[in-house]
């Protein structure tokens, strides 16, 4: 629990160690690497997430430990470690939609929501030269009020591009260290993704049902791609005036005319 703000938060470690014989420059890739790391880390940090569809980082705290071992098959050996602790303001009541996809089976209206609120958390980061880029359902979880938000953005995918930097500095004699292919991180790689996980409702009993309904993800055109031109719902939102003229904050349930959604 974050004392100044009230959130819940859900903290990951990412731990990068390693050991090098003397002189110390023999870690200089190890710790160039790292300093672009956390170059990275305070560009996510200097961000306001104000944006209600997306899980805002609260904590972010690098650690750096160096420590001298001595006698190590006959070498002096010098050992540097490296924390980071990264929290997010997810409640501990929210669930993560890798183990939720069976909701949609009952409600095919959620499908709607979900692509709603993904493509909006996506425009924001997106506005500010920044994505996702590593988006799958472990990302995505589910509030008590059946919104979804998104997590992990920009840092996972660096981090994991990083670990796989390292291994080649590891591997490889000398301080000339190629960083090699990196992530490909473009906008239209996160819609991709974000196709790729609506693929995955298409066996579900429900949405087969619906033979006219296309979960298809084009960059060029997004919300009329999503569902077909002739089926109502998702396109009605996406050309109305609620899509056009108000940002959309969460929806709160069900009315006497429809859908209830808190927008401003």
């Amino acid at each position: 629990m974050d004392c100044a703000t009230g959130h819940e938060l859900f903290i990951t470690e990412w731990t990068f160690a390693t050991t090098a014989k003397t002189p110390i420059s023999s870690l200089k890739p190890f710790i160039t690497h790292f300093k672009q790391l956390e170059k990275k880390l305070k560009q996510i940090s200097r961000i306001s997430v104000t944006e209600p569809t997306l899980c805002s980082y609260e904590m972010l705290c690098v650690r750096r430990n160096k420590l001298t071992i001595s006698e190590i098959n006959v070498w002096q050996a010098l050992l540097l470690n490296c924390s980071i602790i990264i929290g997010q303001n997810i409640d501990g009541n929210d669930r993560n939609l890798s183990s939720q996809i069976d909701i949609f089976e009952t409600d095919k209206a959620l499908l709607v929501r979900l692509a709603v609120q993904l493509l909006d958390g996506l425009r924001f980061l997106h506005e500010r030269n920044l994505g996702h880029f590593d988006l799958d359902l472990m990302s995505i979880w589910i509030t008590g009020k059946r919104n979804f938000r998104l997590s992990d953005y920009f840092l996972r995918s660096l981090l994991l591009d990083r670990c796989r930097i390292i291994k080649e500095c590891v591997e490889i004699v000398g301080e000339n260290v190629s960083s090699g292919p990196s992530i490909n991180k473009l906008p239209h790689n996160d819609l991709a993704s974000l196709g790729n996980i609506f693929s995955k409702f298409r066996g579900l009993s429900a949405i087969s049902a619906v033979k006219k309904r296309q979960l298809r993800l084009f960059s060029d055109d997004l919300f009329q791609s999503l569902i077909d031109d002739e089926k109502e719902g998702f396109q009605q939102i996406a050309h109305s005036r609620l899509r056009n003229e108000f940002i959309f904050i969460e929806m709160l349930g069900k009315g006497g005319f429809g859908d209830v959604m808190l927008a401003k």
